[in-house]
């Protein structure tokens, strides 16, 4: 639905939004990340699947393809759908690896304007082996990829994180004290650090400033929230730097998200709404 959305405001604007997937998992050995094979962490969006170790910059470069295709979804997009595979670990430094040099190898040409995100969507905290120390998915796996979407962020892209792992929660307070993966409060700080709720980022124990604004690491609990989560990060990404001059008619809606929970034996007479007069001719861009 993600994909059918940017697709049918492509044809409906007329221009060229492009989507890479790529996916990140793991082997069913390990003696180091040099002897693995890399199971399911490869290109999705190439012609053909390309595995992890083998990926070139041409690779890179020709995952990102146009979504719109003679008014259609591209064909090469709903064949990487049926190409993710829910097996192996969670190698997300390696997913995030991915995404920069997909970057990296299709800059955004002179005199163009793209908006370029990185959405991470995971069910579950870094690592590949259950038998994996603290010590490894911090080191290995939460602190690289965390310092690859520093360098992310770095360039003007939004990151992105979708959890949709037993305890996530993106509205709950950021505990900075945790040091287990067995406490989803330190998956919860990991996917705030992956996001740009955190632009500065740099490992699990320097998270640095957050940004005031928030609202890009997102949490769900069902499909249908998952669903509203993409729809979300559609309209954020095919909205941003347009403006809109204020007139008698101007209304400016901000939609409570489902994950919102009020606290308990709130009502409505608890709730305060006020409006204010805009002064005339304000432009608002957002």
């Amino acid at each position: 639905e993600f994909v059918n959305s940017v697709q049918a405001q492509a044809q409906e604007d007329g221009v060229d939004h492009r989507i890479a997937m790529v996916g990140f998992a793991s082997d069913n050995s390990r003696s180091g990340w040099s002897t693995l094979n890399y199971g399911n962490t490869e290109l999705l969006s190439t012609t053909a699947v390309v595995n992890y170790r083998n990926a070139t910059n041409s690779d890179y470069k020709n995952s990102l393809v146009s979504v719109n295709s003679n008014g259609t979804v591209n064909s090469r997009l709903t064949t990487a759908i049926d190409r993710i595979d829910a097996e192996g670990g969670t190698a997300i430094n390696l997913g995030m690896e991915m995404a920069q040099n997909i970057l990296n190898n299709n800059p955004v040409s002179s005199g163009e304007e793209r908006n370029q995100v990185v959405i991470v969507f995971t069910d579950g905290e870094p690592g590949i082996f259950t038998s994996d120390s603290d010590s490894t998915r911090t080191n290995d796996y939460a602190n690289p990829a965390i310092s690859t979407a520093k360098a992310i962020k770095d360039k003007g892209v939004k990151v992105y994180s979708v959890g949709i792992f037993d305890g996530a929660d993106a509205n709950a307070a950021v505990d900075t004290t945790t040091t287990s993966w067995s406490n989803v409060k330190t998956t919860n700080r990991f996917m705030h650090y992956l996001s740009s709720n955190y632009p500065n980022a740099q490992s699990m124990s320097n998270g640095g400033t957050p940004d005031e604004k928030k609202g890009y690491y997102l949490s769900a609990a069902d499909a249908d929230t998952l669903k509203d989560i993409f729809q979300k990060i559609s309209d954020d990404i095919q909205t941003g730097g347009s403006s809109s001059t204020l007139d008698s008619n101007a209304i400016v809606r901000d939609v409570l998200t489902k994950e919102l929970q009020l606290p308990e034996g709130t009502t409505a007479d608890d709730i305060d709404i006020e409006t204010y007069q805009a002064a005339k001719g304000n432009t608002v861009t957002n």
